[in-house]
């Protein structure tokens, strides 16, 4: 699946869904840093399919986090050096700072954090000799049909957990 193609379908399911109406960027960026967390899990056993689904979960969290700052969603920072030289374990390790220091930070959001992370996924998953458009294609297939709520805090909860 294409970049713009992610965008617009998970735009429209989070929309649906209230996720915009009834969370906040902080929460999203939370859900985030937690699905990076899964994402270092799956690294660390070498579960190929948890790596996938890793990045698609960050970055359906990242799509709403910018989204819901009013970021552009199609922006990409290209020559980030420090992303260049890292093992995916340090990309992992860069994902997660970058949230954690990108928390609370919405006033000042001209680029958001989406293009940073799009620039670590692309040296991750090329790394990995993973499709990045396949994590997005599993991540939407995943979610397209998913039905729950928003919860106090502002994330929202699948159905059955």
């Amino acid at each position: 699946m294409k970049w713009d193609e992610f965008v617009e379908k998970v735009q429209g399911w989070a929309a649906e869904r209230g996720i915009y109406e009834h969370s906040t960027p902080d929460a999203q960026l939370l859900k985030a840093l937690s699905e990076v967390g899964e994402l270092a899990d799956a690294y660390i056993k070498q579960d190929a399919e948890g790596i996938v689904d890793g990045i698609g979960d960050i970055a359906v969290c990242l799509v709403n986090h910018q989204t819901m700052v009013g970021g552009d969603t199609d922006d990409f920072q290209d020559g980030i050096s420090s992303w260049g030289a890292a093992s995916p374990a340090q990309t992992i390790g860069h994902m997660a700072i970058s949230i954690g220091v990108y928390i609370g930070r919405d006033a000042d959001c001209s680029h958001g954090l989406l293009p940073y992370m799009r620039t670590g996924f692309a040296f991750f998953t090329d790394s990995m000799r993973i499709d990045f458009e396949h994590c997005l294609q599993v991540a939407w297939d995943a979610i397209k049909d998913r039905k729950g709520k928003v919860v106090p805090g502002g994330v929202f909860v699948k159905e059955g957990n």
